[in-house]
């Protein structure tokens, strides 16, 4: 709107705060899993990374951007004890793979030399095999 700067039909003060919170129950009723995932959970990294960054950098303010649709529970997970679950937030199949080790060498590091010797390998054996068929 002109008087506040925010885009035509861009969700803004009480009006917006009222059509968000529709769009939140329709979402909560209708995919309730997919709510946990881009709302409550993020809500929980958010306030995570917001007390990470305090006690990092010493400071007793912090500014923490986020959307309109994090705020509420953003400030409600702030207070709230949420430790141990910053690792389990962030945990991808590629980091656990990444901290297995194989013959005590890194999981993907050893995948990698895997491949590379079987390229290696096959490479070896064509140059052998030209030789012994003839081949230049």
């Amino acid at each position: 709107t002109p008087q506040s700067g925010a885009p035509d039909g861009a969700l803004d003060g009480a009006d917006g705060e009222d059509a968000l919170g529709r769009m939140a129950a329709v979402l909560v009723r209708e995919f309730p899993a997919l709510y946990g995932a881009l709302v409550t959970e993020r809500d929980t990294f958010l306030s995570l990374t917001c007390k990470s960054s305090r006690a990092v950098s010493g400071k007793f303010c912090v500014v923490c951007v986020m959307g309109l649709g994090h705020v509420a529970g953003v400030s409600r997970c702030l207070a709230e004890d949420h430790s141990g679950e910053f690792k389990q937030l962030t945990r991808t199949p590629r980091r656990e793979r990444a901290k297995l080790k194989v013959l005590g060498v890194p999981a993907p590091l050893f995948d990698r030399l895997l491949a590379d010797s079987a390229i290696a390998l096959g490479l070896f054996a064509a140059v052998k095999l030209s030789g012994v068929l003839g081949g230049p």
